[in-house]
């Protein structure tokens, strides 16, 4: 659940079939691929970008958004296209390469922030606000010259989590997804597992906690929560957490959802948001291309999405399963079989 240059698991072979990927399924959503498909060799386009749009939500927080749009001659092109959406907690900044891949491909490609993470406004919270920000953020983007309307998302694990959330809420604009490893039904599988917390998520509210989220605006604080990081391990000997009494005190948000977690063993509401396996129904009927590996800790639950899935909608449902640990399908060489 970190982030990288590219999606996670995508190098340069993987952003070329990614790209197939989304052109086919955009068709069959029926978007308008036409100057994609003409860009697609003329890797000498250039890309304009407008960095640190803040996109405002309902409520008025507004979530910093960068742009990444086909150019020539140093002019971003003002045909509508159709418009690739990443928002992840791990800085938009990381999305810079594939960004400008997809750019140069004829697609709008929009990186965002997501609450309370980077430079977002607002506070963060596990998912449950990225369903109703993921469609505002839609419908702002449906409203733009520069786009036709049309939105297909991709990203791995908590990214993979945001296009679930979007799909859930009925993002209007919102065609297709592309989920890769991706965070759902937690109270079932992967965060909780048969009532038992996974300890790696111990680790990850840590380091995320010292990086990017609010507090760490403060160079003092988020040197502190570095330092606590580097002793998390330690701190798992004063179990149960309390709240104000863990080291994520100076991050309350953050402490907040971890005493939670751990105090939820059931699969109650408290692990609702992205429950698929649970209410496929209320998932839009767009083309869905799911992916994950048989050694992730997400895998059971991308299989079991699929079935929930493929039982309900009546668009395509696609699913790629491999010989992968979390976010690692760029090494899709497994002895002589290429994935």
């Amino acid at each position: 659940m970190t982030s990288d240059t590219y999606p996670r698991g995508c190098n340069g072979t993987a952003l070329r079939r990614l790209v197939a990927v989304i052109a086919l399924l955009l068709f069959v959503a029926g978007g308008r691929l036409t100057f994609a498909q003409e860009l697609n060799h003329k890797p000498s386009v250039e890309v304009a970008l407008e960095q640190n749009v803040m996109v405002p939500m309902r409520d008025g927080v507004r979530l910093a958004t960068d742009i990444y749009r086909p150019a020539k001659s140093g002019q971003a092109l003002e045909e509508p296209l159709p418009v690739i959406l990443s928002r992840l907690p791990y800085n938009k900044d990381g999305q810079s390469t594939a960004a400008h891949y997809y750019a140069t491909h004829g697609y709008v490609f929009v990186a965002q922030d997501t609450r309370g993470r980077y430079k977002s406004e607002g506070i963060w919270h596990m998912l449950t606000d990225d369903g109703p920000d993921g469609v505002d953020c839609a419908a702002w983007i449906g409203k733009q010259p520069w786009s036709n309307g049309k939105i297909g998302m991709i990203g791995t694990s908590y990214y993979g989590g945001t296009q679930h959330a979007m799909a859930l809420a009925g993002a209007a604009e919102l065609e297709t997804v592309i989920p890769v490893d991706a965070m759902s039904n937690m109270g079932r599988q992967s965060l909780r597992n048969a009532g038992a917390f996974e300890l790696r998520f111990w680790n990850w509210i840590f380091l995320n906690a010292g990086r990017g989220s609010r507090a760490a605006q403060d160079a003092g604080t988020a040197e502190v929560l570095s330092q606590m990081a580097g002793q998390r391990l330690a701190y798992l000997d004063s179990l149960p957490t309390r709240r104000g009494m863990t080291p994520l005190k100076l991050a309350p948000e953050y402490e907040d959802w971890l005493v939670s977690a751990m105090e939820h063993g059931a699969n109650d509401a408290f692990w609702a948001q992205n429950n698929i396996v649970y209410s496929p129904e209320k998932y839009k009927d767009i083309p869905v291309y799911l992916v994950s590996g048989w050694y992730d800790s997400w895998g059971g639950n991308t299989t079991a999405n699929f079935m929930a899935l493929r039982r309900v909608l009546k668009s395509p449902v696609y699913l790629i399963m491999g010989p992968w640990i979390h976010g690692q399908q760029a090494a899709y060489n497994h002895g002589q079989v290429n994935f």
